[in-house]
């Protein structure tokens, strides 16, 4: 009796589903999937639908911008997109390559926020602390991100944290100097300070305010000091050239508290200067600019027995290594703003430890260097050198 209702109430079903030509079933996928938008509202409204429908579903940034959200929203921009994300109403999650091969792009996928605990790669990235992940969230959900090499969207700039930690240390250490009549800074302090804070903020201002990088943005970057000339040659608005010759303008200055020879002023201005481009030419992959700053302040320390500039550098020093240590586990992104930090400290090191001989030798590498990355490639050179090879990679995410 049951083997029988079985079969009757089966062969009903069945007779209820008629099959269909694959024209049909193609025109249904299509009205399924909004392909075309005619029946979305027109904005925002019609491409959460489209996320929501698609959510969880990975593509490159390129197929999403270009061939799927264009195809079911009619009048779809990118605005339309930022403002959904930097709204709350959804979160974006980026997966590593396929295979881990670095020169494949990343696949983004995008999430309602009321269902992001549904995947846990949302959160996988976020550090455990709580007042870590809530400075990491801060950056993301701001909009503040920015694709690395590996075309992870990553927050960016974390290297502005770096001199805002500074000031807040100051408010300490500026009490037990002033009530308890201890020498908690050297007298160096001052200038290192307007130097540290001014870099920075063109920094922060070229993060801001700069060309978006190529992957996924219009018009060209301009890049190095051929790239910047020539784009104020045109009249065009370059915040490199702008940085550099802000940074050229607070070298004279900060230099000029050091009571130093016109002659020996004019070769500290050029030292610092240069190291301060050359950290941003250095800061290409994760922690490449922090291990050469740890290892030329190593080498400057033990070298000369003198703790002096890492006394008067500390303030900077101590927050750019835990910003830096982000940037090595590709957790954030230092940007200008910390690379220019990174560059200025270890300019003023060089200054504050060597003689005017070793000046002069360190300014002929550091031309070399700037030179090398106008009219070459630096990461393809340390790819090539195997000792070098393994130090730059050592510590980043497999």
């Amino acid at each position: 009796m049951l083997q029988r209702i079985h079969r009757e109430t089966l062969a009903k079903v069945r007779a209820e589903v008629e099959p269909c030509a694959d024209r049909d079933y193609a025109a249904f996928l299509m009205r399924w999937h909004h392909v075309g938008g005619a029946d979305l509202d027109d904005g925002q409204g019609g491409l959460a639908a489209v996320l929501d429908q698609l959510s969880g579903l990975t593509f490159t940034p390129e197929v999403w911008e270009r061939s799927i959200l264009p195809a079911r929203v009619p009048s779809y921009r990118p605005e339309l997109l930022d403002l959904l994300c930097l709204g709350g109403q959804f979160a974006w999650v980026a997966l590593p390559p396929e295979d881990e091969i670095p020169d494949l792009p990343a696949k983004v996928a995008f999430v309602n926020r009321q269902e992001r605990s549904l995947f846990q790669s949302a959160h996988e990235d976020e550090p455990a602390d709580a007042k870590e992940a809530a400075i990491w969230r801060a950056l993301s959900a701001g909009g503040h991100t920015r694709p690395n090499y590996r075309s992870r969207p990553l927050p960016c700039p974390f290297g502005a944290l770096t001199p805002a930690a500074a000031l807040i240390a100051l408010i300490p250490l500026m009490l037990v100097q002033q009530l308890a009549s201890v020498a908690v800074f050297h007298p160096e302090v001052l200038p290192i300070a307007i130097y540290a804070l001014g870099v920075s903020a063109l920094g922060l201002i070229d993060d801001t305010l700069g060309e978006a990088p190529a992957d996924g943005a219009a018009g060209a970057v301009h890049r190095g000091w051929r790239g910047h000339g020539a784009a104020v040659l045109r009249g065009e608005l370059s915040t490199g050239a702008l940085k550099a010759a802000g940074s050229l303008g607070l070298a004279l200055f900060t230099m000029s508290y050091l009571g130093l020879s016109n002659a020996r002023w004019l070769l500290a201005v050029a030292v610092l200067v240069l190291a301060t481009n050359v950290f941003n030419l250095l800061d290409l992959r994760p922690g490449r600019a922090t291990k050469v700053f740890v290892l030329l302040g190593a080498c400057l320390g033990i070298g000369s027995l003198d703790v002096r500039p890492l006394w008067s550098l500390g303030l900077f020093t101590a927050p750019a290594l835990v910003a830096g240590f982000y940037d090595l586990r590709e957790r954030a992104m230092l940007g200008d703003t910390g690379a220019n930090l990174l560059g200025a400290l270890a300019g003023l090191w060089l200054v504050l430890t060597l003689s005017g001989t070793g000046q002069l030798v360190a300014l002929a590498l550091l031309v070399a260097i700037t030179l090398y990355g106008e009219l070459w490639s630096i990461s393809e050179l340390i790819e090539r050198i195997p000792g070098l090879r393994e130090l730059d990679s050592w510590g980043r995410p497999s």
